[in-house]
């Protein structure tokens, strides 16, 4: 079996690769800003989100609701809009008590490795033992969010919950595990 030597590699790497957005180089910049620029411009084009924008750029995003549900301190809304041609994001919209008081300031709350995505984020339970494992990390962070006062956007991630492929979901092979692969994979293809 041969395995990669990961210190050598990289050393080598480092060596080899020039790093123009170091911190080091910063004075080859006028300002931060100029250094912010240009870094967010190569890093659009790393991660492909030029090709998405210009694939998308004609791309109607019509946002609709398709379900209101009056909580006690919170209002919970559902609905989807779509990111590119073929492509609709599930979000949940949270807005504080009756949400007639706004304006109020924006939390987006993008979920983490759970199996059920938003759906933890906005207190929507399984059951009572996700319940108490979420109430135990914290991890209803939109209904923490609201709480506080904040409109809150949680969106599902790609790979995850209903942004997941339905036949492996009906097969029962999304795992947090497999999501996650996925989700990270096609970021670092892009």
């Amino acid at each position: 079996m041969i395995f990669i030597n990961d210190k050598k590699m990289t050393e080598r790497l480092l060596k080899e690769t020039e790093r123009v957005f170091s911190f080091d180089n910063i004075g080859n910049y006028r300002d931060l800003s100029e250094w912010q620029e240009q870094f967010r411009r190569q890093l659009g084009i790393q991660l492909g989100l030029d090709s998405i924008r210009q694939h998308s750029k004609n791309t109607e995003l019509n946002p609709r609701i398709i379900g209101v549900d009056k909580r006690p301190d919170y209002v919970l809304e559902k609905g989807y809009i779509r990111s590119e041609p073929g492509v609709e994001i599930p979000f949940f919209f949270l807005l504080p008590g009756d949400g007639q008081n706004g304006p109020y300031p924006l939390a987006l709350t993008p979920h983490g490795h759970n199996r059920r995505g938003k759906e933890v984020y906005v207190g929507n339970y399984e059951n009572e033992e996700e319940a108490e494992e979420a109430m135990k990390g914290e991890r209803n962070i939109a209904v923490q969010a609201v709480a506080a006062g904040y409109a809150v956007l949680a969106p599902d991630v790609r790979g995850f919950w209903e942004m997941g492929r339905e036949e492996e979901y009906q097969q029962g092979k999304t795992t947090p595990a497999m999501n996650c692969n996925v989700a990270h994979y096609c970021l670092a293809v892009r």
